[in-house]
């Protein structure tokens, strides 16, 4: 998972964590890729 400039990995049950601080607020791209599997995308929604 990519998002502001970071990126992890899932744990056993396929989950991830990320805290970050964004500094505005507005739509951000969060982007997963697995092998194997096609890419997915999301929109983060920063609220200010």
């Amino acid at each position: 998972m990519r998002l502001a400039g970071r990126s992890l990995r899932t744990d056993a049950s396929g989950r991830a964590r990320l805290r970050v601080r964004i500094a505005r607020a507005g739509r951000r791209q969060v982007r997963v890729t697995a092998p194997g599997h096609r890419s997915a995308r999301a929109t983060l929604i920063v609220r200010g």
